[in-house]
Parts: structure tokens; sequence; C-alpha cells
């Protein structure tokens, strides 16, 4: 590190003491990898769209043309490239503001550093009989200073509070959001502690993201049913319609504004995408890959991967192709009576409030009956990290789902990835189990609550039970109970 020291400085910034700040630049060749991101709020629309025009026709080949799963993986790059094309010749990029101006820092503050700096600086040029009087007058000088900084402060931070619109906006995240910048990455237990960022960011993935014990591969079964009709041209306009405007983009930086741009002008491109993956049943492996924002756990240890955590960052054109699958895979198992009728989660028409409502009617009959009620609370670690996907497959093939819905299910568990930024490039990590935080499409249903009551006997008697069928998702010898959320009620 000393021998990077390019120069330093003493500042003549007051301190809190008789020491000056020194200023020392580092010349170093690590920098702070982030994706792209565009300024689409700001419009330039037409601009992108004029510029995107001339790529629509040769696209439209390439999704007309592809036949199997390496034609749709190629196509599908070369619509992300040229979407990113049209874009950065349209619009402005984000830079990140590593040093941002603090809003409370005025005009009047400016002055009086300024002020005291003058002062010092006549303090040491004073005569030897003025010079102590001259600093005690700076030193109770600056205490007022450094008081009034406090108090912008305060005010300052109290003033962004009271005028954010959006209760969850940039001052929820800068309290309570502590995002594990690339720089910021620990050394992980047991683990070498000399590695570079890279290796301390791969034994991030390795822990968050374990791959299964268990590795062999389940029998395919060739579905029996037919195919599910392509999608509608109402059905895609609906779901991009619905797009928040204001989600994070995936590592592509193609946010939901610019989808929404293409599917105004050029409604017929995205519709060929989307209906050419349907008919070939397979998902395309770029839209796979999620960008991993993790987030330290309050009081937690730094040095623990349990103590963080993840989101995933997800291609926005995959996410659009997930929700439309997601319906289709909901309306055929509503239709074919494959969800539990004690499921309340990841359901239309059912809500915590009807599953809090079983609970209590369940709770009246034990005491109705004159038996003794006693309601178990039980949290498993990790659930949604320890999801098989084998049994997910093992799942959809006897849902009795039309065929293309299921292969194209079983294809999207295949060849995801997950990417970790670091300063010296990013981490990359395959994903064989769970689920990715973000990803609308592989959530576990069911309900993990398990609610039991004991006769006079001494005999339990479960009222709620979750299914083999989901039980088989999840690892047994793996899955461990959350002992601090555990709940017991009497």
């Amino acid at each position: 590190m000393i021998g990077e020291i390019a120069n330093w400085e003493v500042l003549k910034e007051p301190s809190l003491s008789d020491h000056q700040y020194i200023e020392i630049t580092i010349d170093s060749s690590v920098k702070n990898c982030t994706f792209t991101r565009y300024k689409t709020r700001h419009g330039n629309h037409n601009n992108f769209l004029k510029n995107f025009k001339p790529y629509v026709n040769s696209l439209l080949r390439a999704f007309r043309n592809s036949k199997n799963e390496k034609d749709i993986n190629e196509a599908t790059n070369l619509l992300q490239n040229c979407v990113i094309e049209a874009c950065n010749k349209s619009y402005r990029t984000k830079n990140q503001n590593l040093s941002p101006s603090p809003n409370w820092y005025t005009q009047d503050l400016e002055i009086e550093r300024n002020r005291l700096k003058a002062l010092r600086r006549h303090a040491q040029r004073a005569p030897q009989d003025q010079r102590n009087a001259r600093f005690r007058f700076h030193k109770e000088e600056l205490k007022k200073y450094m008081q009034k900084v406090k108090t912008a402060k305060n005010s300052g931070w109290k003033s962004f509070c009271t005028i954010a619109s959006n209760p969850y906006g940039t001052h929820y995240k800068a309290a309570f959001r502590k995002a594990i910048k690339p720089a910021e990455l620990i050394a992980l237990n047991n683990h070498d502690p000399s590695g570079n960022h890279l290796k301390i960011a791969q034994d991030i993935l390795e822990k968050i993201f374990p791959h299964p014990a268990n590795s062999n591969s389940s029998t395919y079964i060739p579905p029996c049913t037919a195919n599910d009709c392509p999608f509608t041209k109402g059905e895609v306009a609906t779901v991009i319609h619905h797009l928040s405007k204001g989600k994070a983009p995936g590592p592509d930086g193609i946010d939901n504004i610019i989808i929404q741009q293409i599917f105004k002008k050029f409604p017929f491109l995205l519709m060929e995408l989307f209906n050419t993956c349907l008919k070939v049943a397979k998902f395309p492996d770029p839209l796979k890959v999620g960008n991993i924002i993790i987030f330290h756990k309050h009081g937690k240890s730094k040095t623990e991967a349990s103590s963080y955590r993840s989101i995933s960052l997800l291609p926005t054109i995959g996410k659009v192709l997930e929700k439309l699958l997601t319906q289709r895979l909901n309306f055929h198992l509503e239709k074919n009576n494959r969800f539990s009728n004690l499921q309340y989660g990841f359901r239309e028409g059912r809500s915590t409030e009807m599953a809090i409502m079983k609970l209590l009617d369940t709770i009246h009959k034990g005491k109705a009956s004159g038996d003794h009620v006693l309601v178990l609370s039980i949290d498993n670690k990790g659930a949604f990290d320890n999801i098989q996907h084998s049994a997910i497959s093992s799942y959809l093939d006897n849902s009795k789902c039309p065929a293309n819905i299921v292969n194209i299910f079983k294809n999207l568990l295949q060849n995801r990835k997950v990417i970790l930024n670091t300063c010296e490039g990013p981490a990359i990590r395959d994903q064989k189990q769970g689920c990715l935080k973000g990803l609308a499409v592989d959530q576990p249903s069911g309900i993990w609550s398990q609610m039991k009551y004991f006769k006079k006997t001494g005999q339990l008697t479960p009222a709620f039970k979750p299914s083999q069928t989901t039980l088989s998702w999840f690892p047994m010898p793996r899955l461990e109970s959350n002992l601090s959320h555990n709940r017991i009620y009497c």
C-alpha cells in the first residue's frame, strides 16, 4: 500500500482536535466495477426507437429461424446487443457519485469555515505574546462552528425525510439497507484472509448458493399432454403495461421503460421472441443470469455468509417471459386441481387473512370440543435456498400441464448463473438449487407453519401439515429450524 501512494497533503480543514487532516492519494489499478445504467426517465425515447428500428427486421428473422436452444440463445444475445447499442446512442448513462455533496452544507457554513482557516493562520503568524490568546479564541470559535455543523446535519436529515414522497425511498435505503459495495467485501471465517476480492466474492457465493449434495439428475419423462397455445397480444400487453418503472435492470442494463417503449412501437417483436421460446420449449440462457446485491444484516458478524441477505437483479426481458409462463402454469394447476386447499401463499384470490381465519376456526373448534389448544409456528432455515430443482421437475412431470409449459419450466432451472461484482471483475457461480430473491417463477408455494393441538389424552393431532410433495422439494437432512423465530402459543 505504501508503494502505491502517489501524493499526500496536510489539509487546512477544521478538525475536532489539535491535529490536521492528511489527504493521501493512492495510485491503484483497482476500480469499482458496475453495470451500465441508462437515464431513461428523462425522455429521448423517440431517438431510441429511431436508432433501434434498423435492427428490427434482422431480429425478426433470427427469432423465426430459431429451431433449437442454440438458436434461441444466439437470437436473444443479438436482441440484447441491439438494444444496448441503440441505448448507447440515445440515452445518457448514470454515473455513480461516490462522494455526493451533503444537502445540509450551506453557503453560511462555507463562509464560517473559511473564517476559521483565517483565524488559525493569524494565530500561527501572531507574535509570541499574542499567540496563546489567539489559539484559545480560535478553539472557542471552532466549538461554535462544530455545533452549527451538528445542528445543520440534524436539520438537513429531518428535512430530507419530511419532503420524501415515498416512505421506502432514498432516505429509507440510506438508514436501513446497507448494501455491500464491491470494495467492502469481508473475508469469511474458515477461509484464507489473504485472498483477493475475487476469491472472497467466490467464497460468499459458495456459501449463499451451495450445490446439492446429491447431484443425480432425475429421469426425463416426456409429457404426454398437448402443447399450449401461443401468447396473445393482450397477454403480453397486460404484463408489460404493469411493469414498474422504478425497478433496477439486470446485468444487461435494459430496464422496464425500454421494454415498454419497444413493445409500444414494435409489439410483434417481443411477441415473436416469447412465442418462439414457448414453441421450442427453451428459456434463453442469457436471461438466466442474475446480478447479486448483498446486504449486511444488522447486528450480525461480517465474517459469516449467513449474515448477508442477497437479492438478484434479473434481465427485464426474462422477467416478462417468466410472468407470462407463470400465469399459464397457475391457470393449468388451478384447472387440474393441483393446489392444496391449505395453500394460501402465491395464489390468486387467497390471502394471509384467509389463513388467519382458518387458524382461528381450527382453534375455536378445538376449544369447543374441550381440547387443549397449542399453536406451534416453525420457521425453517434457508427454505428458499434449499429447494431442489430435480424435485420441482418431478412435480411438473406429474402436473398434467401442457408439454411445452412443463419443458420450458424445466429448462428454466438449468444453466442458471449468479454474478457478484468485485473491484477485480465479476465472480460467477452456477446456481443448482434454491431460488433467487426477486425471481417470480420458481418460488415455492406452501404453508410452513404447522398448527397442532393436544387432546386431553396427550395425543398430538396435526391441524395443518405440509404435503409430502412440498416436503420433497427440500433436502430433509439439511433442513434446519430457525430456533430464534420459532413460537409456541397456548
